[in-house]
C-alpha cells in the first residue's frame, strides 16, 4: 500500500528538483523505453494530483497563471526534445 504522502503527491510541488511538467516528460520517455503505460501512470499520478489541487488553489492573477502555463509548456518541450534518453521511471 501507498503512503500518504505518494498517494496524495505532498512533496512533489513546484519546489521539487523535479518541477511540473518534468513528470509528464520522464512517463513518456519511460513508455517509449518499455515501461507499461499503466506503470508509468501509476508513477506520474502523485505529481499530477498535486499539481492540479496547487492550480485549483492558487490566487494568481490570469497573468501569472498564464507565464506558469509558457514556463511549463518549455519546460515540458526541453525535457522531450533536449533530453532523449532522460527517464527517472523505468
Amino acid at each position: 500500500m501507498q503512503g500518504e504522502s505518494a498517494r496524495t503527491g505532498e512533496g512533489h510541488g513546484a519546489g521539487n528538483a523535479h518541477p511540473w511538467p518534468l513528470p509528464v516528460s520522464d512517463a513518456w520517455h519511460a513508455v517509449r523505453n518499455g515501461t507499461p503505460a499503466h506503470e508509468a501512470a501509476c508513477a506520474l499520478w502523485p505529481y499530477y494530483v498535486h499539481r492540479v489541487r496547487t492550480w485549483l488553489t492558487a490566487t494568481a492573477l490570469p497573468g501569472e497563471r498564464a507565464a506558469e502555463l509558457a514556463a511549463a509548456h518549455a519546460r515540458l518541450f526541453t525535457a522531450l526534445t533536449e533530453h532523449p534518453a532522460r527517464s527517472r521511471l523505468s
